[in-house]
């Protein structure tokens, strides 16, 4: 036997015993690491276990449901009351002798109907006998009445359902008096059409338009309004211009004398808002203080006093005015609390006092509604939306246009039905 065969005899055994304390130390390092992650995550280490582990399933998405369908615009028009409800949908009440509820009849309406044919509508404007609607994609829709060009379809022939205005596209805003009918482009240019004996088109003549003509005298327009026989507009500066009918000095340039193009209304700057209904006009700041000129026979300038203006005045009891409306003889205004304030004429019951019908020529609160996110007026009725989408209406009733299934007039907000 060789050396090297010894000493590979001795290294064996020793390869051996090494190999186990290695094995060993390994294992008790092992032991401590197991007991020390135990410590820390302060739970037990789980048992090994022959059962089977179970597949965790995932939960089923929950799919959020349709926000409701409620209504989002109101419109009151002169014997009628129109509504847009978030679907797109536009629904009609009231007096409908030129077919102005849209829904193929001249048959009066007590509670809402809907509008046949018609989708996809983002405003909305009742006239004394016609309706307007302004679709999604800039077209511009009418019904009813057409004996002056106010449907702009090129003829005078009254349509008991919606067709479409003839060459209007990119319009963002509409607005309907008593037989003329306006529309307001994305450019800040204003279209006008339908009757025009007062010069309320403001194209220089009294001439009739069965098609939107464009009025080329004012620009950059942010707003328009629309009277019984005048026509408003807010310039992108907040200045104001009118033309039309001015019998009464509802212009406010400080005159009584018609004009068939725009004047500008001078002293009145910081305008957002503009309303404008049979003899008066209404218009709100920035600031939310309400002003108004014209008639004021049943005191619906607001100053206490029954005595006409021709320039713009200060409603001196309001502020925090976010919205204005006007009637045949009654203003309203809507306050940043929800509240509405009225004064006027209220022959009808149209300041909602319950049954007390006397006028005022300073503002009153109206009890009996809150929480109200709009407000609109017909000849001789109100009508306001509340936040929560329902629609109430007081006043004149002789032709349903309070909507609430009856002929019976109200001193006092009632609910519109189906809506």
């Amino acid at each position: 036997m060789t050396t090297d065969n010894l000493n590979h005899k001795h290294k064996k055994p020793i390869s051996n015993i090494l190999y186990a304390a290695i094995m060993i130390i390994i294992a008790i390092i092992t032991i401590e690491a197991v007991y020390f992650l135990d410590k820390l995550n302060n739970q037990p280490v789980p048992p090994i276990t022959n059962k089977p582990i179970k597949a965790e399933v995932p939960k089923k998405a929950t799919i959020p449901e349709p926000p409701p369908n409620i209504t989002i615009k109101i419109s009151g028009g002169g014997l009628h009351s129109l509504a847009l409800k978030s679907d797109g949908s536009v629904w009609a009440w009231g007096f409908n002798d030129s077919g102005q509820l849209g829904n193929g009849s001249n048959i009066e309406r007590s509670v809402s109907t809907r509008v046949t044919n018609l989708s996809d509508i983002t405003a909305i404007a009742a006239g004394s006998d016609h309706s307007l609607a302004l679709k999604k994609d800039g077209t511009v829709w009418a019904w009813g009445a057409n004996d002056s060009g106010q449907l702009g379809d090129g003829t005078v022939v009254n349509h008991p359902t919606p067709i479409q205005v003839k060459g209007l596209t990119n319009i963002i805003a509409i607005a309907a008096g008593h037989s003329h009918s306006i529309a307001l482009k994305n450019n800040g240019t204003l279209w006008v059409w339908g009757f025009n004996h007062y010069g309320q088109l403001g194209d220089s003549t009294l001439v009739d338009r069965p098609l939107p003509l464009e009025i080329k005298e004012v620009k950059n327009i942010t707003a328009i309004s629309a009277g019984a026989f005048i026509t408003v507009a807010i310039k992108s500066n907040g200045s104001v211009y009118a033309w039309g009918q001015n019998d009464t000095g509802q212009l406010g340039d400080g005159t009584r004398l018609n004009s068939n193009y725009p004047v500008l209304i001078r002293g009145l700057k910081d305008v957002k808002a503009i309303a404008s209904e049979s003899f008066i006009t209404i218009a709100l700041k920035t600031d939310g203080t309400v002003w108004t000129w014209g008639q004021n026979d049943y005191g619906q300038l607001g100053d206490g006093t029954k005595i006409y203006s021709a320039i713009p005045i200060k409603v001196s009891a309001l502020s925090n005015i976010i919205a204005i409306a006007g009637g045949a003889g009654h203003t309203i205004a809507l306050k940043s609390d929800g509240k509405i304030w009225a004064w006027g004429a209220n022959f009808f019951g149209q300041l909602g006092k319950n049954s007390d019908i006397t006028g005022h020529s300073t503002p009153i609160a109206i009890t009996g509604i809150d929480n109200v996110k709009t407000i609109s007026c017909g000849s001789d009725f109100t009508l306001a939306l509340k936040n929560d989408g329902s629609v109430w209406a007081w006043g004149s009733n002789d032709y349903s246009q309070l909507g609430n299934g009856t002929r019976t007039n109200s001193f006092k907000p009632v609910r519109v039905s189906g809506l």
